[in-house]
């Protein structure tokens, strides 16, 4: 076979796995944005909807199988902020009992690599980018729950505190499990169906900030806005799709 040749094939081969892994990529992406479920009664504004869920252990996971993704890997060593027993500590990224649990101990820059990996595996004809929310549009969202913090809510675990935040008990002792847990997947929904913008994990904003709350936040502090600096086990993130954005 001539050099000229083999070369051609060679560089149709590049291209043909190239195509497969892009054709992997998209249906993976599409999956994804399915399961974190843009509803439209979750809209922002006009053209933007955030998120039913924030993302989970399992949907990063896949974000994290594509080689050029692997750098930003959550890191692990972040666990020694805080004390949660050490099985959660080993497992919580790996193990299919965390699959739906927020993902945590990740960077500002990975979460928004993960939103811009969604947006360019996305049907793009369609014109839709994905990327963080802002501190303005959380903020609005948290000033309507507040006012439901003590409220009976479906799924919570006892039907008086739904936010899963830590709260001082009658005996002025700090607890986390006054909700009925530490870290959960789902512990309650809003009347538009949208889990944990208080409570849970605090969220990063694409100001690179964090907000909302956590776990390991009194219900005080759900409005606070925090510089975030490095990844933490009480820190997760969420997406906001927007339509036809130039």
């Amino acid at each position: 076979m001539s050099r000229k040749f083999n070369i051609n094939l060679h560089l149709a081969f590049i291209s043909f796995v190239l195509m497969f892994f892009t054709s992997c990529s998209k249906a993976v992406v599409e999956n994804i944005i399915n399961e974190l479920d843009f509803k439209d009664s979750n809209q922002l504004n006009s053209n933007a909807i955030i998120s039913r869920c924030e993302v989970s252990n399992a949907q990063f996971r896949r974000f994290l199988s594509h080689p050029a993704n692997e750098k930003y890997r959550y890191d692990s060593t972040k666990w020694l902020i805080v004390d949660i027993g050490d099985s959660m500590m080993r497992n919580y990224h790996i193990h299919p009992a965390y699959d739906n649990y927020p993902i945590v101990n990740i960077s500002n820059e990975a979460a928004s690599k993960f939103c811009n990996w969604l947006t360019l595996h996305y049907n793009q004809e369609k014109k839709i980018k994905f990327r963080l929310p802002t501190e303005s549009e959380f903020a609005e969202l948290i000033k309507i729950r507040k006012k439901n913090l003590y409220s009976s809510c479906e799924n919570a675990c006892d039907g008086s505190r739904c936010s899963n935040l830590k709260y001082i008990n009658d005996d002025g002792v700090v607890s986390y499990d006054l909700d009925g847990t530490l870290l959960t997947t789902v512990v309650a929904y809003d009347q538009q169906g949208i889990y944990s913008i208080i409570g849970n994990v605090s969220e990063i904003m694409a100001e690179v900030s964090i907000m909302g709350g956590n776990w390991d936040s009194l219900p005080e502090e759900v409005e606070k806005i925090t510089k975030y600096v490095e990844p933490d086990p009480r820190v997760g993130f969420r997406v906001v799709m927007v339509k036809n954005e130039k």
